[in-house]
């Protein structure tokens, strides 16, 4: 029974003299579960884009009309989605798109060798720009021939896909493009890694292995100036961001100690090879170095460590990647996977001048790997990625084919301060990997990447021909701030019989659970606003096993509080109240 009613009368009003307390309770109660199982998202539509060879979608962005852009790389012929010949190789090949998905054009622009899109935006003319490596000579659309072994390649096309200027930028060596921004002068940077010496457009010397090479151009696509950052061994630069003082914030992933630009040193002693890290490096408008942090765990961030960077409401920057690190140094989470070798998503919040403010380690029992991520309308998140994973800890739903080496895309909402709301799993029977997302319209999200299913699950168009670009528009089903992830279990199924006493709370409560069957569960306290305060991690219990688990919420505020049990075969909720 409920005796202090404080909690509850704001959101209910006058109204709640009218009822006695325990059917308030039981009203609440019902109505806050039945928002929580009407919250999450909705699959708008699905639309696939290919010809008969493999076709990898890169990056996709909503556009001024309504549309989407999407950019990759293909090495298709006229078949399918589409409709101009190769250039030789893998080319850049661009979709446009309408609001419902139906596609406008598509281009395609390459030289005679290889040529791989990593990013496509549009520009303040209504046009895009295109950005990625070359190895072509002068050859197709392509003006100019290689610098010496991969360059930095961008080109610049009309809003009707027709193009304007292309420029080819290297040194001597191999350099490679991996994200360009337009700027508030209405230039560019171009920001990637590099091998090269001084010689051709690189202004400066190599500081040792891969460094960080940023390039500004004017609107026309002039060079105004480079700089390379590194340390003495591989620093890769993966994304670039703009700052409200005019300057830029450079994220990737280094192995370098302490030497040339790196100030801060490795996370983990590392007698042969050593992991990457993230890279953090602050410059002004101009490229002078301001700041730079190293962040990491005591494992490795793996692969590009800063695979995603957004800037944030209150002027800071949330850094997205993947990491198989345990708690340690900067990761303050255990790593969620079964085997140590396997990666969970790794977020990290910093302030305008790189200081940690919170870090979150979210996964399932699998392999998990972050690819994109946006700032979503409330200030919180947005995020996507890879994943193998079954049911367990952060991951409520099952994979869509359980076939070695195969994925799924799975997108996770999370607040503002990190708090997980939802989760979704999408894919097909085959191999369905999300590189890149958008938030367009209030509550809208579209996610791509590149798949290889059949018609099967969340995919509803067949296979063009090795892999395809493939893009879902989902819809938040309402206010996610009162959301939960919930895989609510069969009316006629029990996922197990359980109490909390006392109930409502005093300074602690015991969860009493008995398990009908031997299975493996996971145990979570949520507040009303639906944020997850309190997760205990995946355990197994016994058939007939009563478990008891202690929740001491001496922190908590008077209010209601669900308890959510998982399992495989579902979710199952009970009602906490603190006084």
């Amino acid at each position: 029974m409920i005796r202090n009613l404080a909690p509850f009368k704001a959101a209910c009003g006058n109204a709640i003299h009218a009822f006695s307390n325990y059917r308030i309770f039981s009203l609440l109660s019902a109505f806050l579960l039945l928002s929580l199982l009407a919250n999450g998202q909705t699959k708008i539509w699905d639309k696939n884009f290919g010809g008969t060879g493999n076709d990898e979608l890169e990056f996709m962005q909503h556009t001024d009309d309504g549309g989407y852009i999407l950019g990759g790389s293909s090495e298709s012929g006229i078949s399918g989605s589409k409709t101009q010949a190769s250039r030789g190789g893998m080319d850049y090949w661009v979709v446009k798109l309408n609001s419902q998905g139906k596609k406008e054009w598509d281009r395609r622009f390459g030289g005679s060798g290889r040529d791989i899109l990593e990013v496509i935006r549009q520009t303040c003319d209504g046009g895009y720009i295109l950005g990625g490596s070359s190895d072509s000579p002068e050859s197709g659309d392509k003006s100019k021939g290689s610098r010496g072994g991969n360059d930095y390649w961008v080109v610049k096309i009309s809003s009707k896909g027709k193009k304007q200027w292309d420029r080819t930028l290297g040194g001597m060596s191999t350099d490679g493009l991996r994200d360009i921004i337009q700027t508030k002068d209405e230039g560019y940077l171009l920001g990637g890694w590099s091998i090269s010496g001084i010689g051709k457009d690189k202004s400066e010397p190599s500081r040792g292995a891969n460094d960080y090479w940023v390039v500004k151009l004017s609107s026309s696509g002039s060079k105004s100036w480079d700089k390379t950052l590194g340390g003495n061994s591989a620093d890769l630069l993966s994304k670039v961001l703009q700052t409200p003082d005019g300057g830029y914030l450079l994220g990737g992933a280094s192995v370098s100690v302490v030497s040339g630009d790196k100030t801060d040193p490795q996370k983990r002693f590392c007698e042969d090879e050593c992991e990457f890290d993230m890279w953090v490096v602050k410059i002004n408008s101009k490229g002078k170095k301001m700041w730079d942090r190293t962040i990491g765990g005591v494992g490795g961030e793996q692969g590009e460590s800063v695979a995603a960077m957004v800037s944030t409401k209150d002027g800071g920057f949330l850094l997205g990647g993947s990491s198989d690190s345990g708690a340690g140094f900067d990761k303050t989470e255990p790593n969620k996977s079964f085997f140590s070798d396997y990666r969970d998503y790794w977020v990290v919040k910093i302030n305008a001048t790189g200081v940690i403010q919170w870090d979150k380690t979210i996964g399932g029992l699998g392999d998990d790997a972050l690819t994109a991520m946006v700032e979503t309308k409330d200030g919180g998140f947005l995020l996507g990625g890879r994943s193998d994973s079954d049911i367990g800890a952060d991951k409520t739903e099952a994979p869509r084919d359980n076939t070695i080496n195969t994925d799924d895309f799975w997108v996770i909402r999370i607040s503002s301060t990190g708090n997980i709301l939802w989760d979704k799993t999408l894919g097909g029977s085959g191999d369905d990997q999300l590189t890149t997302l958008d938030r367009g319209y209030p509550n809208k999200y579209i996610v791509g990447g590149i798949s290889d299913s059949p018609v099967s699950g969340d995919k509803t168009k067949p296979n063009q021909g090795g892999y395809d670009y493939w893009i879902v528009k989902l819809e938040e089903t309402s206010n996610p701030s009162i959301a939960l992830p919930l895989t609510p279990n069969s009316a006629s199924q029990s996922l197990a019989s359980w109490q909390a006493y006392p109930n409502p709370l005093t300074s602690s409560t015991t969860l009493a659970l008995t398990f009908p069957e031997t299975q493996d569960y996971t145990l979570e306290i949520y507040n009303f606003a639906g944020e997850l305060i309190k997760r205990w991690p995946t355990a197994s219990a016994e058939a007939g096993q009563q478990v008891k688990i202690t929740w001491l919420p001496e922190q908590a505020k008077s209010g209601l509080y669900i308890a959510r049990l998982i399992t495989s075969n579902g979710a199952q909720h009970l009602q906490l109240i603190k006084e």
